[in-house]
């Protein structure tokens, strides 16, 4: 018995490091993948340390009988391979530092941690990371509810970048959280005017239209953005909650349906989708577009079954 334990411990042994080979090939086109994006090649082996820390006093078996362990040879072959490549210089346009800000904003536990974090940032100064920070405490005191201090954070910073267009957003987002819809549906047109197509003042100007009950101009938005981003779930989210308002039930369950199937819902989707084929029988084109993407999604959804 001890013998044919060992026989297939060293069958799974040699199983695992053949996983291992390729987990390391993994590593290396990652890592040059991340660099070609403009990445520090460094970010791999330092994520790769602070997952190890975090994993630390887990309770797990030995690393040889797992198939993917996060060891300190594997931190030490990513560091090193990292050391030969050439690493970015940092990134000085001001947009990089106002996205940084953005997410920073959005992602603290509670508003106040925020507005307290980046007060700390900006005094009304004019520098690349001064801006960055009042733009950050802008958005923190929208999402504080502090809607008066937040109007006067932003009207301070236009005076000094007028054209800046993460500005003219964030005004939008203001009249937004006052539900002041009409505004901000405004705002968004106006940068539009400025910048047609661009995504972020797309997806939030629908985002108003809807609040404001003008289902048939966010539809029209949206019908225009899927053309360049068909496989975008949230794009079709919002397409159904237009077709909802519009009493477009056929519609509404496609698009309903699309959503679900791109978030990884694919039978709940391809449900949708067979709503929306009996609720389109009297509309001939529509009927077999749906018919068309229902089989498409059938045939998908059985090849990932089958892998």
């Amino acid at each position: 018995m001890a013998g044919m334990a060992a026989s297939q411990a060293g069958a799974i042994q040699s199983q695992l490091a053949y996983s291992r080979h390729h987990e390391r090939e993994a590593d290396r086109v990652g890592m040059q993948t991340l660099t070609r994006a403009g990445f520090d090649p460094m970010a791999m082996p330092d994520f790769f340390q602070r997952m190890l820390r975090r994993k630390q006093f887990a309770n797990e078996p030995p690393e040889f009988l797992l198939t993917h362990p996060l060891t300190k040879e594997r931190i030490a072959d990513s560091r090193a391979r990292a050391a030969r490549m050439e690493r970015p210089g940092l990134d000085s346009r001001q947009s990089f530092y106002l996205i940084r800000a953005r997410i920073r904003a959005r992602f603290f536990a509670e508003a106040e941690r925020g507005v307290r974090y980046f007060e700390q940032r900006y005094d009304g100064g004019t520098s690349i990371q001064e801006q960055a920070g009042g733009y950050g405490l802008a958005l923190a005191l929208i999402r504080a509810e502090q809607f008066d201090r937040a109007g006067e954070v932003l009207k301070q910073l236009r005076s000094t970048e007028p054209n800046e267009l993460w500005y003219w957003l964030a005004q939008g987002e203001l009249a937004a959280a006052r539900q002041d819809h009409a505004a901000a549906v405004k705002r968004f047109h106006e940068v539009l005017e400025i910048m047609p197509g661009n995504h972020a003042a797309s997806v939030m100007l629908v985002r108003n239209l809807l609040r404001n009950e003008q289902a048939g101009e966010a539809r029209e938005v949206l019908d225009e953005r899927l053309l360049d981003r068909p496989r975008d779930p949230y794009l079709w989210q919002m397409l159904a909650d237009a077709h909802g308002q519009l009493d477009q039930s056929a519609r509404a369950h496609r698009a309903r349906g699309e959503y679900l199937f791109l978030t990884g819902r694919e039978k709940q989707g391809m449900e949708q989708m067979s709503f929306a084929l009996n609720a389109s029988e009297d509309d001939f084109s529509q009927h077999s577009r749906i018919a068309s993407r229902l089989k498409e999604m059938r045939k998908l959804h059985q090849e990932a079954q089958e892998f």
